[in-house]
Protein backbone atom coordinates (compact mmCIF):
# COMPACT_ATOMS: atom_id res chain seq x y z
CA UNK A 1 0.00 0.00 0.00
CA UNK A 2 2.75 2.58 0.31
CA UNK A 3 3.47 2.65 -3.01
CA UNK A 4 0.53 4.70 -3.76
CA UNK A 5 1.54 7.32 -1.03
CA UNK A 6 4.57 7.32 -3.34
CA UNK A 7 2.47 7.86 -6.65
CA UNK A 8 0.56 11.38 -4.63
CA UNK A 9 2.78 14.27 -5.62
CA UNK A 10 0.94 17.09 -3.94
CA UNK A 11 2.36 15.77 -0.57
CA UNK A 12 5.60 14.22 0.88
CA UNK A 13 4.57 11.32 3.00
CA UNK A 14 6.61 10.33 5.41
CA UNK A 15 5.03 7.13 7.37
CA UNK A 16 5.40 4.77 10.18
CA UNK A 17 5.99 4.48 13.52
CA UNK A 18 8.42 6.80 15.22
CA UNK A 19 8.60 8.79 11.92
CA UNK A 20 7.33 12.00 14.06
CA UNK A 21 11.11 11.69 14.68
CA UNK A 22 12.02 13.02 11.11
CA UNK A 23 11.08 16.17 12.40
CA UNK A 24 14.45 17.02 13.48
CA UNK A 25 16.01 16.62 10.02
CA UNK A 26 13.33 18.31 8.12
CA UNK A 27 13.08 21.49 10.07
CA UNK A 28 16.60 22.72 9.30
CA UNK A 29 15.92 22.03 5.51
CA UNK A 30 12.47 24.05 5.54
CA UNK A 31 13.34 27.27 7.54
CA UNK A 32 14.92 29.25 10.77
CA UNK A 33 11.50 29.50 12.29
CA UNK A 34 8.23 28.07 12.66
CA UNK A 35 5.04 28.38 13.87
CA UNK A 36 3.31 24.57 15.36
CA UNK A 37 -0.63 24.95 15.72
CA UNK A 38 -2.38 21.99 18.12
CA UNK A 39 -5.14 21.63 20.39
CA UNK A 40 -5.74 22.94 23.59
CA UNK A 41 -4.71 19.61 25.68
CA UNK A 42 -3.91 16.34 23.79
CA UNK A 43 -0.69 17.31 22.12
CA UNK A 44 0.49 18.46 25.93
CA UNK A 45 -0.89 15.43 27.71
CA UNK A 46 0.52 12.89 25.66
CA UNK A 47 4.05 13.52 25.63
CA UNK A 48 4.03 14.76 21.46
CA UNK A 49 4.58 18.57 22.07
CA UNK A 50 7.21 18.08 24.04
CA UNK A 51 8.75 15.90 21.53
CA UNK A 52 8.49 18.09 18.61
CA UNK A 53 9.65 21.11 21.10
CA UNK A 54 12.65 18.88 21.59
CA UNK A 55 13.35 18.83 18.01
CA UNK A 56 13.26 22.13 17.21
CA UNK A 57 15.24 22.90 20.36
CA UNK A 58 18.09 20.44 19.00
CA UNK A 59 18.18 22.02 15.94
CA UNK A 60 18.43 25.61 16.85
CA UNK A 61 14.89 26.12 14.98
CA UNK A 62 13.20 28.68 16.48
CA UNK A 63 9.07 27.95 17.60
CA UNK A 64 6.47 29.12 18.52
CA UNK A 65 3.59 27.51 19.65
CA UNK A 66 -0.06 27.92 19.25
CA UNK A 67 -1.68 25.66 21.60
CA UNK A 68 -5.64 26.45 21.42
CA UNK A 69 -7.27 24.86 18.67
CA UNK A 70 -11.09 23.37 20.08
CA UNK A 71 -12.76 20.54 18.63
CA UNK A 72 -14.93 22.07 16.32
CA UNK A 73 -12.83 25.29 15.30
CA UNK A 74 -14.54 28.49 15.16
CA UNK A 75 -13.47 31.50 12.93
CA UNK A 76 -12.40 33.81 15.75
CA UNK A 77 -9.72 30.91 16.80
CA UNK A 78 -8.74 30.77 12.89
CA UNK A 79 -8.74 34.84 12.75
CA UNK A 80 -6.35 34.51 16.03
CA UNK A 81 -4.11 32.57 14.67
CA UNK A 82 -3.78 33.83 11.53
CA UNK A 83 -2.84 36.93 13.40
CA UNK A 84 -0.24 35.07 15.07
CA UNK A 85 1.63 33.73 12.03
CA UNK A 86 1.17 37.36 10.55
CA UNK A 87 3.28 38.27 14.15
CA UNK A 88 5.85 35.73 14.34
CA UNK A 89 6.25 35.52 10.49
CA UNK A 90 7.62 31.56 10.43
CA UNK A 91 9.49 30.55 7.60
CA UNK A 92 7.10 27.33 7.90
CA UNK A 93 4.08 26.05 9.75
CA UNK A 94 3.55 22.70 11.80
CA UNK A 95 -0.14 21.00 12.33
CA UNK A 96 0.21 18.69 15.26
CA UNK A 97 -3.64 17.22 16.18
CA UNK A 98 -6.64 15.91 14.30
CA UNK A 99 -8.41 17.05 11.26
CA UNK A 100 -9.34 20.50 13.14
CA UNK A 101 -5.87 21.47 14.00
CA UNK A 102 -4.37 20.54 10.24
CA UNK A 103 -8.27 22.47 8.55
CA UNK A 104 -7.57 25.51 10.91
CA UNK A 105 -4.19 26.00 10.32
CA UNK A 106 -4.55 25.77 6.55
CA UNK A 107 -7.03 29.08 6.20
CA UNK A 108 -5.12 30.64 9.08
CA UNK A 109 -1.76 30.20 6.72
CA UNK A 110 -3.68 31.73 3.60
CA UNK A 111 -5.35 34.41 5.85
CA UNK A 112 -1.95 35.37 6.81
CA UNK A 113 -0.69 35.71 3.78
CA UNK A 114 -3.13 37.42 1.44
CA UNK A 115 -4.19 39.73 4.31
CA UNK A 116 -7.89 38.98 4.41
CA UNK A 117 -10.45 37.79 6.44
CA UNK A 118 -12.39 34.26 6.34
CA UNK A 119 -15.16 35.51 4.81
CA UNK A 120 -12.70 36.16 1.34
CA UNK A 121 -12.24 32.34 1.61
CA UNK A 122 -15.50 30.42 1.73
CA UNK A 123 -16.08 28.28 -0.86
CA UNK A 124 -14.12 26.49 -3.70
CA UNK A 125 -11.19 27.75 -5.88
CA UNK A 126 -10.75 31.24 -3.45
CA UNK A 127 -7.19 30.79 -2.79
CA UNK A 128 -5.54 30.62 -5.60
CA UNK A 129 -6.72 33.67 -8.04
CA UNK A 130 -5.71 36.02 -4.00
CA UNK A 131 -2.17 34.48 -4.28
CA UNK A 132 -1.99 34.51 -8.01
CA UNK A 133 -2.80 38.01 -8.01
CA UNK A 134 -0.66 39.12 -5.25
CA UNK A 135 2.28 36.55 -6.79
CA UNK A 136 2.48 35.18 -3.08
CA UNK A 137 2.78 31.81 -1.85
CA UNK A 138 1.32 30.04 1.04
CA UNK A 139 3.90 29.22 3.74
CA UNK A 140 5.79 25.17 3.17
CA UNK A 141 3.49 23.49 6.22
CA UNK A 142 4.03 19.93 7.86
CA UNK A 143 0.64 18.02 9.28
CA UNK A 144 1.28 15.16 11.63
CA UNK A 145 -2.14 13.98 11.86
CA UNK A 146 -3.23 12.59 15.12
CA UNK A 147 -6.43 10.87 14.48
CA UNK A 148 -7.10 8.16 11.71
CA UNK A 149 -10.15 9.46 10.35
CA UNK A 150 -10.17 12.94 8.50
CA UNK A 151 -7.15 12.86 6.05
CA UNK A 152 -6.34 16.36 6.32
CA UNK A 153 -2.90 16.19 6.18
CA UNK A 154 -3.50 15.36 2.40
CA UNK A 155 -6.53 17.37 0.92
CA UNK A 156 -7.65 20.59 -0.35
CA UNK A 157 -10.44 21.33 2.11
CA UNK A 158 -10.59 22.66 5.09
CA UNK A 159 -13.85 22.51 7.23
CA UNK A 160 -14.60 25.25 10.13
CA UNK A 161 -17.48 26.80 11.97
CA UNK A 162 -18.67 30.27 11.11
CA UNK A 163 -20.18 31.67 14.10
CA UNK A 164 -22.33 34.18 12.24
CA UNK A 165 -24.40 31.19 10.16
CA UNK A 166 -23.83 29.21 12.98
CA UNK A 167 -23.06 26.07 10.89
CA UNK A 168 -19.92 24.32 9.44
CA UNK A 169 -18.36 25.83 6.26
CA UNK A 170 -15.95 24.40 3.68
CA UNK A 171 -12.50 26.18 2.07
CA UNK A 172 -11.27 24.08 -1.13
CA UNK A 173 -8.07 25.10 -2.82
CA UNK A 174 -5.44 23.08 -3.68
CA UNK A 175 -3.03 25.61 -2.83
CA UNK A 176 -4.11 24.24 0.96
CA UNK A 177 -2.91 20.99 0.38
CA UNK A 178 0.44 20.57 3.08
CA UNK A 179 3.73 20.07 1.37
CA UNK A 180 4.55 17.31 4.13
CA UNK A 181 2.78 15.10 6.05
CA UNK A 182 4.48 12.93 8.97
CA UNK A 183 2.01 10.01 9.56
CA UNK A 184 3.48 8.19 12.69
CA UNK A 185 0.55 5.09 14.01
CA UNK A 186 2.11 5.40 17.55
CA UNK A 187 0.38 9.43 17.44
CA UNK A 188 -2.97 8.11 17.48
CA UNK A 189 -2.89 4.94 19.22
CA UNK A 190 -3.61 7.82 22.30
CA UNK A 191 -7.12 8.44 20.95
CA UNK A 192 -9.72 6.89 23.20
CA UNK A 193 -12.18 3.97 21.98
CA UNK A 194 -15.26 6.13 20.60
CA UNK A 195 -12.71 8.49 18.59
CA UNK A 196 -11.04 5.65 17.25
CA UNK A 197 -14.62 4.39 16.18
CA UNK A 198 -15.81 7.53 14.81
CA UNK A 199 -12.82 9.00 12.70
CA UNK A 200 -12.12 5.57 11.44
CA UNK A 201 -15.82 5.19 10.08
CA UNK A 202 -14.79 8.88 8.71
CA UNK A 203 -12.00 7.64 6.70
CA UNK A 204 -14.12 4.31 5.39
CA UNK A 205 -16.86 7.07 4.27
CA UNK A 206 -14.38 8.92 2.37
CA UNK A 207 -13.36 6.09 0.57
CA UNK A 208 -16.84 4.32 -0.04
CA UNK A 209 -18.24 8.14 -0.96
CA UNK A 210 -15.29 9.06 -3.04
CA UNK A 211 -15.32 5.80 -5.08
CA UNK A 212 -18.95 5.98 -5.66
CA UNK A 213 -18.48 9.57 -6.94
CA UNK A 214 -18.23 10.10 -10.87
CA UNK A 215 -15.42 12.44 -11.45
CA UNK A 216 -12.41 11.12 -13.18
CA UNK A 217 -9.04 9.90 -11.44
CA UNK A 218 -5.49 8.73 -11.87
CA UNK A 219 -6.03 4.66 -12.66
CA UNK A 220 -4.39 3.57 -9.33
CA UNK A 221 -7.03 5.26 -7.31
CA UNK A 222 -9.43 2.29 -7.68
CA UNK A 223 -7.10 -0.35 -6.10
CA UNK A 224 -5.97 2.04 -3.89
CA UNK A 225 -9.19 2.38 -2.72
CA UNK A 226 -10.53 -0.96 -2.43
CA UNK A 227 -7.78 -2.13 -0.51
CA UNK A 228 -7.83 0.90 1.98
CA UNK A 229 -11.43 -0.06 2.57
CA UNK A 230 -10.32 -3.75 3.07
CA UNK A 231 -8.00 -2.35 5.92
CA UNK A 232 -10.45 -0.03 7.39
CA UNK A 233 -13.20 -2.81 7.73
CA UNK A 234 -10.67 -5.53 8.76
CA UNK A 235 -8.52 -3.43 11.45
CA UNK A 236 -11.24 -0.87 13.01
CA UNK A 237 -12.63 -3.32 15.62
CA UNK A 238 -9.46 -4.13 16.72
CA UNK A 239 -7.82 -0.65 17.10
CA UNK A 240 -10.99 0.75 18.76
CA UNK A 241 -10.65 -2.69 21.46
CA UNK A 242 -7.05 -2.99 21.77
CA UNK A 243 -5.30 0.37 21.13
CA UNK A 244 -1.92 -0.79 22.31
CA UNK A 245 -1.80 -2.84 18.77
CA UNK A 246 0.96 -1.64 16.65
CA UNK A 247 -0.79 -3.47 13.32
CA UNK A 248 -4.14 -2.21 14.05
CA UNK A 249 -3.33 1.29 14.56
CA UNK A 250 -0.41 0.97 11.29
CA UNK A 251 -3.48 -0.04 8.68
CA UNK A 252 -6.17 2.43 10.03
CA UNK A 253 -3.66 5.03 9.92
CA UNK A 254 -2.65 4.08 6.09
CA UNK A 255 -6.45 3.48 5.21
CA UNK A 256 -7.45 7.27 6.71
CA UNK A 257 -3.86 9.14 4.29
CA UNK A 258 -5.33 6.46 1.56
CA UNK A 259 -8.98 8.27 2.09
CA UNK A 260 -7.91 11.59 2.16
CA UNK A 261 -5.80 11.51 -1.25
CA UNK A 262 -9.09 9.94 -2.81
CA UNK A 263 -11.14 12.38 -1.98
CA UNK A 264 -8.67 14.94 -3.04
CA UNK A 265 -9.12 13.26 -6.79
CA UNK A 266 -13.07 12.65 -6.30
CA UNK A 267 -14.43 14.22 -3.39
CA UNK A 268 -17.31 12.89 -1.30
CA UNK A 269 -20.99 13.12 -1.73
CA UNK A 270 -24.60 13.98 0.19
CA UNK A 271 -23.66 11.84 3.40
CA UNK A 272 -20.75 14.53 3.94
CA UNK A 273 -23.44 17.56 2.77
CA UNK A 274 -25.33 16.69 5.42
CA UNK A 275 -23.34 15.70 8.51
CA UNK A 276 -22.16 19.20 9.14
CA UNK A 277 -26.00 19.50 10.26
CA UNK A 278 -25.70 16.68 12.78
CA UNK A 279 -22.17 17.87 14.73
CA UNK A 280 -24.44 18.73 18.28
CA UNK A 281 -25.71 15.40 18.08
CA UNK A 282 -23.45 13.26 16.83
CA UNK A 283 -19.42 13.20 16.03
CA UNK A 284 -18.87 13.80 12.28
CA UNK A 285 -17.72 10.17 10.88
CA UNK A 286 -20.67 8.73 13.08
CA UNK A 287 -22.72 10.92 11.29
CA UNK A 288 -21.21 10.67 8.05
CA UNK A 289 -21.26 6.72 8.49
CA UNK A 290 -25.12 6.40 9.70
CA UNK A 291 -25.98 9.14 6.29
CA UNK A 292 -23.90 6.45 3.96
CA UNK A 293 -26.35 3.77 3.51
CA UNK A 294 -29.46 5.23 2.76
CA UNK A 295 -27.52 8.11 0.55
CA UNK A 296 -26.22 5.17 -1.24
CA UNK A 297 -29.86 3.47 -1.61
CA UNK A 298 -30.86 6.50 -3.61
CA UNK A 299 -27.53 5.99 -6.00
CA UNK A 300 -28.20 2.59 -6.61
CA UNK A 301 -29.62 2.92 -10.13
CA UNK A 302 -26.62 4.82 -11.21
CA UNK A 303 -23.74 2.91 -9.38
CA UNK A 304 -24.39 -0.42 -10.54
CA UNK A 305 -20.46 -1.46 -11.53
CA UNK A 306 -19.08 0.37 -8.35
CA UNK A 307 -21.49 -1.51 -5.94
CA UNK A 308 -20.49 -4.75 -7.51
CA UNK A 309 -16.90 -4.10 -6.79
CA UNK A 310 -17.55 -3.47 -3.57
CA UNK A 311 -20.04 -5.70 -2.39
CA UNK A 312 -17.50 -8.83 -1.71
CA UNK A 313 -15.53 -6.45 0.84
CA UNK A 314 -19.10 -6.40 3.21
CA UNK A 315 -19.16 -10.17 2.33
CA UNK A 316 -22.06 -9.48 0.48
CA UNK A 317 -22.46 -12.03 -3.46
CA UNK A 318 -21.94 -9.54 -6.35
CA UNK A 319 -23.57 -11.41 -8.44
CA UNK A 320 -26.71 -10.97 -6.87
CA UNK A 321 -29.91 -8.66 -8.47
CA UNK A 322 -29.21 -5.10 -7.92
CA UNK A 323 -31.28 -4.38 -5.53
CA UNK A 324 -31.05 -7.61 -3.54
CA UNK A 325 -27.65 -6.78 -3.40
CA UNK A 326 -27.79 -3.59 -2.00
CA UNK A 327 -29.96 -3.50 0.70
CA UNK A 328 -27.75 -7.09 2.06
CA UNK A 329 -25.05 -4.32 1.76
CA UNK A 330 -26.78 -1.95 3.15
CA UNK A 331 -27.39 -4.45 6.23
CA UNK A 332 -23.45 -5.09 6.01
CA UNK A 333 -23.33 -1.70 7.00
CA UNK A 334 -25.45 -1.85 9.88
CA UNK A 335 -23.85 -4.89 11.44
CA UNK A 336 -20.10 -3.46 11.37
CA UNK A 337 -21.90 -0.56 13.53
CA UNK A 338 -22.71 -3.35 15.94
CA UNK A 339 -19.50 -4.92 15.96
CA UNK A 340 -18.27 -1.54 17.17
CA UNK A 341 -20.82 -0.82 19.86
CA UNK A 342 -21.69 1.65 17.68
CA UNK A 343 -25.49 3.40 16.73
CA UNK A 344 -26.84 1.68 13.33
CA UNK A 345 -29.17 4.38 12.38
CA UNK A 346 -29.91 7.53 12.99
CA UNK A 347 -33.17 6.74 14.94
CA UNK A 348 -30.86 4.78 17.93
CA UNK A 349 -29.17 8.93 18.31
CA UNK A 350 -30.88 10.69 21.13
CA UNK A 351 -31.67 14.45 19.74
CA UNK A 352 -31.89 13.26 15.79
CA UNK A 353 -35.35 16.02 15.42
CA UNK A 354 -37.61 16.61 12.57
CA UNK A 355 -35.98 19.88 12.59
CA UNK A 356 -32.72 19.11 12.78
CA UNK A 357 -33.68 16.50 9.17
CA UNK A 358 -35.18 19.83 8.19
CA UNK A 359 -31.57 21.92 8.70
CA UNK A 360 -29.90 19.59 7.03
CA UNK A 361 -31.81 19.75 3.98
CA UNK A 362 -31.60 23.34 3.80
CA UNK A 363 -28.21 22.94 4.22
CA UNK A 364 -27.52 20.79 1.21
CA UNK A 365 -29.63 22.79 -0.84
CA UNK A 366 -27.78 25.90 -0.39
CA UNK A 367 -25.08 23.75 -1.63
CA UNK A 368 -26.10 22.49 -5.01
CA UNK A 369 -23.02 21.56 -6.18
CA UNK A 370 -23.15 18.59 -4.09
CA UNK A 371 -27.03 17.76 -5.63
CA UNK A 372 -25.16 17.90 -9.20
CA UNK A 373 -21.96 16.31 -8.38
CA UNK A 374 -23.91 13.33 -6.58
CA UNK A 375 -23.66 9.68 -7.77
CA UNK A 376 -27.35 10.52 -8.80
CA UNK A 377 -28.23 13.85 -9.53
CA UNK A 378 -30.75 15.64 -7.15
CA UNK A 379 -32.84 17.90 -8.88
CA UNK A 380 -33.37 21.18 -7.85
CA UNK A 381 -37.36 21.63 -8.53
CA UNK A 382 -37.05 18.20 -5.87
CA UNK A 383 -34.46 18.15 -3.73
CA UNK A 384 -36.38 18.56 -0.56
CA UNK A 385 -38.61 16.41 -1.29
CA UNK A 386 -35.48 13.86 -2.19
CA UNK A 387 -33.61 14.72 0.66
CA UNK A 388 -36.23 14.38 2.98
CA UNK A 389 -36.89 11.27 1.81
CA UNK A 390 -33.07 9.83 2.34
CA UNK A 391 -33.43 11.28 5.75
CA UNK A 392 -36.36 10.11 6.85
CA UNK A 393 -34.98 6.36 5.62
CA UNK A 394 -31.88 7.03 8.12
Amino acid sequence: MNQYLKKYKPTRIYFGAGERKIMERLAPEIGKKALLATSRGFAKREGFLDEIVACFNNTGVSLHVFAGIEPEPRDATVDNLSKQIRKFKPDFLVALGGGSVIDALKVASAMATLGVEINALWGTGTVTPLLEKSKQKLRPMIAIPSTSGSGAEVTKYAVLYDSKEKLKRIVVDPALIPAIAIVDPEIAASMPENLTISTGLDALAHLIESFLDRQAAPEWIEPMTIEAIRLGLSFLPTAAQHPNLAEPREKLALASTCGGIAINFKGTGLPHGFSFCFKDVLAHGSAVWLLLGPCWRYYLPMVEWNTRKLAPLFGVSEALPLEEMGEALFAALGNFCRKLGHPASLSEVPGVTDALLKRAVDAVIKNPGKLQNSPRAVPLDKAAQILMQILKSA
